[in-house]
């Protein structure tokens, strides 16, 4: 599990005009923190298609999210100017797959020894945006399973340690692919140098659990959202992801974003930001 990279991918695929979006396309890989229902109709346990979930999406409709309301993806296509947010992978037809495509699935993700990477700058790809991975450790289901009473360190320098080749990595294909662009953003910095607001509660769920630490399916969600840090026993509520895009998007912080932001990524000045730590 610790070797799967979540991608998110900007093709430079046409002109821009005014009034359109940052970038003509935008493409999604990743597990269940980015799946938007691709898991709905597989025969898996590993869906979020029931309620709570999706509990203050418009509508209140469960789309197969994983947290009550929106994705860190969901927030950065509004970031980047797109009408709508790129939709799941089993939704699309023709040419809608133009514009971008959600390829997530929940326990799904891409490993690096694939060479995905290469495959898809050989299609086109040329800005990708790539996620470490946050401490582990800290969420509620790792906690719970090992007994513990706060975080498992074991399990955070695993973590450390992923994210460490991964920004090895990153330099490596900066370095390596003529044209395109590779940027980290590094969730574990970010938990370090942006600790929560006081009044939030990362120590419980808002939902009530099942045994494998989804929600219990049509339970009773906790009433204030925006004060809970995890929706479940894996996944950050819709408050926490939207700092998280913001933070991907926007932070100068070289030791989150680096060696550069998404907006940085997807302009034509990206070029001027700071290359390395």
């Amino acid at each position: 599990m610790l070797r799967i990279i979540i991608f998110v991918i900007f093709l430079v695929c046409g002109v821009l005009v005014k009034g359109e979006p940052k970038v003509p396309c935008y493409f999604i890989f990743g597990d269940s923190l980015s799946d938007v229902g691709n898991n709905n109709n597989l025969r898996t346990m590993v869906k979020a298609n029931y309620p709570p979930y999706g509990v203050d999406f418009p509508g209140g409709v469960p789309t197969g999210r994983f947290t009550n309301n929106r994705t860190i993806e969901d927030y950065i296509s509004t970031y980047l100017g797109f009408d709508k947010t790129i939709a799941p992978y089993k939704d699309l037809m023709g040419q809608d797959i133009l514009r971008g495509v959600n390829f997530a699935s929940g326990s799904g993700g891409i490993l690096m020894e694939t060479g995905a990477q290469l495959t898809l700058y050989i299609t086109g790809a040329r800005k990708f945006a790539i996620f470490g991975i946050g401490n582990l450790g800290c969420i509620p289901s790792q906690i719970i399973r090992n007994n513990a009473t706060g975080c498992v360190d074991e399990i955070n320098q695993a973590a450390n340690m992923f994210n460490t080749k991964l920004k090895s990595l990153v330099d490596e294909l900066n370095a390596m692919l003529p044209g395109a662009k590779f940027t980290l953003i590094s969730l574990s910095n970010l938990q370090a140098l942006s600790p929560l607001p006081a009044g939030i509660n990362s120590n419980s769920t808002c939902c009530k659990l099942r045994s494998d630490f989804q929600c219990e399916p049509y339970s009773t969600p906790c009433a204030n959202r925006d004060l809970y840090a995890f929706f479940d026993g894996f996944h950050p509520t819709d408050v926490i992801n939207g700092g998280v895009a913001e933070a991907a998007y926007s932070s100068p912080d070289r030791r989150i974003a680096n060696p550069m932001n998404i907006n940085e990524l997807t302009s034509n000045q990206q070029g001027k930001a700071t290359h390395r730590h």
